[in-house]
């Protein structure tokens, strides 16, 4: 691993904790000093004991240990931390390649054993594997927070929309809000206690029934139903939701203009901070690996050098700079996009996985090298989006766990 991959990876790293076990000052001094060129938290302790007070104190994210030491060997410590927290990353190292050991290890659930004297080419590869995986964990942890809180912030506003409702006792209308008026009451109808709801439908069949038999109709068929609003030609489609209060023959009704939701909805998916997301790309790889004869070409991509955007707009502008990004990208693949040849998924902020047809991917990679040189980001000054890339071709003869494994490992690893 060259010194810019190593930056690049402590950069991941500056959050993870580490805990290293061992007994040999030697050893310990050397694995250290590699350790802190990673990761900023790093605990060291000579012996099991130690180690499980320090673990217990600081539960840190990975955990490497020895296994032949005073007090409490790694064994018992492995076994002790794991009672703790069953999911916690341990990896053993040791001299002695011992069946029994290992044996032992697997019972615990040990992560991985490494032989020592340890090789830095199967140690950092180990360890690197491992830190990837907990930074895309917090990283997939924030997503889903965020993507929560704007659930439930749609959800406040749909709660709040104005909707036509209507409340029926007994087979007549006792109250219709401002919007059901609007929609559904002309200036020349009939007193709302003597509005018959049938009138609104297209359906000649519904037109006729009384209140009461459509209401209990619809409870029945809970469909679709084109619906004639005041001063339109035109019949839309709503979904009726019907409440049973708990008074007598009483009912809440509320009307949803599924034309109207679907417009919105179409309109939010082209908006330009929205692109597929990792459990989308998962499933079109799965999909892909089992049956495609098709060919695929990854791309992994992000803006290169955000540190300057930010330094020269401020922290406070880096929603809108990826916004813009978004946007952008869309923007310019939206052909290959719209043809099927290409398809964007956004992994993190500024990490996004490009899937293109094999016959597709120099015009993509032309187009990629190219995108600073078309899209920027402008307040004031203007500050030009040149993009990190990195691509290979996908390997269909390989497994789904390793195909995954490598497109994080690229993604990750650029700035």
């Amino acid at each position: 691993m060259d010194k810019e991959q190593v930056e690049k990876l402590r950069k991941i790293c500056r959050n993870i904790s580490v805990l290293y076990v061992e007994d040999d000052k030697n050893i310990s001094d050397q694995l250290e000093k590699l350790l802190k060129k990673l990761f900023i938290k790093v605990d060291v302790e000579k012996n099991g004991f130690l180690g499980l007070r320090n673990y217990k104190e600081n539960r840190q994210d990975i955990v490497i240990t020895d296994i032949s030491m005073p007090s409490m060997d790694g064994i018992e410590m492995a076994k002790r931390i794991k009672k703790i927290n069953e999911e916690q990353i341990i990896i053993v190292t040791s001299a002695h390649n011992d069946i029994e050991y290992l044996m032992q290890l697997i019972e615990i659930g040990v992560d991985r054993f490494i032989l020592k004297p340890i090789d830095i080419n199967v140690f950092m590869p180990s360890i690197t594997k491992m830190a990837i995986s907990i930074y895309r964990e917090r990283q997939e942890i924030f997503l889903e927070k965020q993507i929560k809180q704007q659930h439930e912030l749609q959800l406040k506003i749909m709660n709040n929309m104005l909707i036509p409702i209507a409340l029926i006792e007994n087979g007549r209308f006792k109250y219709t809000n401002m919007i059901f008026n609007k929609y559904f009451l002309s200036k020349n109808s009939c007193k709302i206690e003597e509005f018959v709801l049938g009138h609104i439908f297209k359906n000649e069949k519904l037109i006729i029934m009384n209140n009461d038999t459509l209401i209990n109709y619809l409870i029945q068929n809970n469909g679709l139903y084109s619906i004639n609003e005041v001063g339109s030609q035109i019949f839309k489609k709503y979904k009726i939701n019907i409440i049973k209060l708990e008074e007598e023959n009483s009912y809440l009704l509320n009307f949803l203009n599924i034309d109207s939701l679907n417009m919105e909805f179409k309109k939010l998916k082209l908006e330009n901070n929205y692109f597929p997301t990792r459990e989308d790309f998962i499933h079109k790889i799965a999909g892909i690996l089992s049956n495609s004869k098709q060919e695929y070409h990854i791309f992994c991509v992000g803006l290169r050098n955000i540190n300057n955007f930010i330094s020269k707009y401020g922290s406070g502008k880096i929603n809108a700079i990826y916004s813009e990004l978004n946007k952008s990208l869309k923007k310019d693949l939206r052909n290959e996009i719209e043809s099927g040849v290409a398809d964007i998924y956004i992994f993190d902020r500024n990490r996004y996985i490009i899937l293109v047809n094999e016959n597709y991917k120099d015009e993509i990679k032309i187009k990629l090298d190219n995108f600073g040189n078309n899209y920027s980001y402008s307040f004031g000054s203007t500050q030009a989006f040149f993009l990190a890339i990195i691509s290979e071709k996908l390997d269909q003869n390989t497994s789904f766990n390793q195909v995954m494994e490598n497109t994080e490992s690229m993604l990750y690893l650029f700035d």
